[in-house]
């Protein structure tokens, strides 16, 4: 069995959903306990994070510019994994007695486990987690403005984490019109956009989220600001065979509103933006890029 135990968030993503052990426990153990609805609680932060980070400064600006560009950008999204991503509510199987619902950690909570005693001298554990605080990865993109007053955003990668697990694929598409550009006389930008995102893992995880989102702001030569608004979906679908049973998992983001605050600045061909956008995970972001 393979251990990966790197920070960065994509393996955190093959720790949770592959056969690998997380921290000192077994995938045995892990598996034994998190089928069916407990396995659904244990990873939906997860998914509620990649709904956020993966929209991360998709658009940096409530409008394209009136002429053609092009900025290639790397983006590091940090999602703070605070109090009500580290734990859900976990029900001891069928047959352990007495029947006991407790809190326990998620698959980003605590990597202590948690043991629940039971009559004539039984325990049963809850796995522990990750023991995550912030989890961060890094995003290359590619926008092009200036299109008829529409921006496209264009995100891929690919990459094998280490040897013998495969490869991670990752692609992303956003489109963004300006619809300040019919009012001349508006005091402020402002637009509305459509993003998709998707991650692939072999055949063993499919990560697929939409963001459908409104920005409004002010932009100079040097600077700008903005504010946003959208509606995030993320469906992760994870399945792999164990000792001949088969594992699967559909999981959907429980949070959907997204809010964020972002500017940036230019000097010379070198932009920089920063953006916060929540409420649930609350995720901040930095982006450099050269723009042409």
């Amino acid at each position: 069995m393979l251990a990966i135990r790197s920070k960065a968030f994509l393996a955190i993503l093959i720790i949770a959903f592959f056969p690998f052990s997380v921290r000192s426990q077994g995938l045995q153990d892990v598996l034994a306990n998190y089928k069916g609805d407990n396995g659904q609680k244990f990873v939906q932060p997860l998914s509620d994070v990649l709904a956020s980070t993966f929209h991360s400064q998709v658009f940096t600006g409530a409008g394209a510019a009136e002429k053609i560009t092009v900025d290639v950008k790397l983006i590091v999204p940090f999602a703070f994994v605070t109090d009500n991503l580290r734990t859900f509510e976990g029900t001891t199987p069928a047959g352990f007695e007495p029947a006991t619902t407790t809190e326990a950690p998620t698959v980003l909570g605590s990597s202590t486990p948690k043991t629940v005693n039971g009559i004539n001298g039984t325990s049963y554990t809850f796995p522990g987690g990750l023991g995550s605080q912030v989890l961060w990865y890094a995003i290359p993109q590619v926008n092009v403005g200036g299109i008829l007053g529409t921006e496209v955003s264009i995100r891929f990668f690919a990459f094998e984490p280490a040897e013998d697990v495969g490869q991670i694929r990752m692609f992303g598409l956003g489109v963004q019109h300006k619809l300040s550009r019919y009012f001349k006389d508006s005091p402020v930008d402002f637009s509305i956009g459509y993003a998709f995102n998707q991650v692939d893992f072999e055949n063993y995880l499919k990560v697929r989220n939409h963001l459908f989102v409104a920005h409004i702001g002010k932009s100079t030569k040097i600077a700008n600001y903005y504010a946003l608004v959208g509606y995030k979906t993320n469906l992760t679908k994870l399945q792999l065979e164990y000792q001949g049973e088969m594992i699967d998992y559909k999981i959907g983001n429980a949070n959907p509103l997204l809010l964020g605050l972002g500017a940036g600045i230019r000097i010379a061909f070198v932009q920089f933006n920063v953006e916060v956008n929540g409420p649930r995970p609350l995720v901040a972001s930095a982006g450099v890029g050269i723009h042409f």
